[in-house]
């Protein structure tokens, strides 16, 4: 996930696993202490929704090669996350 952002958002990586790391303390009461096996998904979705992008669900739907979507995209995958800059 955290390269994923960083990609689509142009944050630096190391700024990116650092906001999340902290988010990620801050959530969890310090009971998780790092980003760097993985982010929660209330930890990504709030950091996102924190900068402006919205969730929109697509479940059971397919990529299109067209996404007539203007700017980047992060799609969630089954554990697996990819930015989408360009079409590409």
């Amino acid at each position: 996930m955290t390269r994923s952002i960083a990609i689509a958002t142009g944050i630096p990586y190391k700024r990116v696993r650092k906001d999340l790391t902290d988010l990620t303390k801050e959530m969890t009461g310090g009971l998780e202490t790092s980003a760097a096996n993985g982010v929660l998904a209330p930890v990504y979705h709030r950091y996102l929704t924190d900068l402006g992008w919205e969730v929109v669900i697509t479940k059971g739907q397919y990529l299109k090669s067209d996404l007539g979507e203007p700017g980047p995209i992060i799609t969630r995958l089954t554990r697996h996350t990819v930015a989408i800059v360009d079409g590409a």
